[in-house]
């Protein structure tokens, strides 16, 4: 696994990292999980936190919001340099 979802999957302690198309180590992975008790626990804990973070529904609030912000951001601006234009016209 590379790129962004390794990056969460490694901050947020959400999995084993394996390689990919190597069943070998997917087999380590899964023996080493099914080892430790506390190890499930707790990255059951951190998926369930990381989905709460990261769905598609939150993100797309988030970005929503963003989005709204820009816009009054870009308004604001465009009425100053208006005021500005009239101002040098003597308007």
């Amino acid at each position: 696994m590379r790129g962004e979802l390794e990056g969460v999957q490694r901050d947020h302690e959400i999995g084993i990292p394996c390689l990919a198309g190597d069943p070998e180590s997917l087999a380590d992975a899964h023996s080493f999980l099914g080892a430790d008790a506390a190890l499930r626990l707790r990255m059951g804990r951190n998926s369930y936190a990381a989905v709460l973070r990261y769905n598609q529904h939150v993100q797309y609030g988030r970005f929503a919001d963003f989005i709204d912000k820009l816009a009054e951001d870009v308004g604001r601006g465009a009425a100053r340099a208006g005021e500005r234009g009239r101002e040098r016209v003597g308007a």
